[in-house]
């Protein structure tokens, strides 16, 4: 079973973009053994966050997602740190352990800690 999946423009030539982002998202809200995924340098933005959000609302698997290098704005690194804090509807993902979020375009983005997640900022 595969725990670590690298889908970076670095290693892997090309961008995913926001439809693959969202199409991975779907799939791994049933992800039982996946626990590291870099999706850094694809073009990811706030649409293709929203869906990684979603999916981290489901997936208690995911430890570690690097989405470093994309253009993801306030909005979407408001909805990612959302699914790791919890709201009323669903509770927070005790699972996520790293999220890094370096070169993007959320400014003055500090790291630091949510829960039991490390952010990776701009700003360290």
């Amino acid at each position: 079973s595969i725990r670590e999946l690298r889908l970076d423009c670095f290693t892997l030539p090309g961008f995913i973009g926001n439809r693959g982002a969202t199409s991975l998202a779907t799939c791994l809200m049933q992800n039982k053994t996946l626990e590291s995924l870099n999706l850094s340098g694809n073009l990811i933005d706030d649409e293709g966050a929203e869906a990684l959000a979603e999916m981290l609302q489901k997936n208690r698997t995911l430890t570690k997602l690097n989405l470093n290098g994309n253009n993801i704005r306030k909005r979407g690194a408001v909805m990612l740190f959302g699914a790791i804090t919890g709201n009323s509807l669903h509770p927070p993902n005790a699972a996520m352990r790293e999220l890094d979020l370096q070169f993007n375009n959320v400014p003055q983005l500090e790291s630091g800690r949510i829960n039991q997640c490390h952010i990776t900022g701009d700003i360290i």
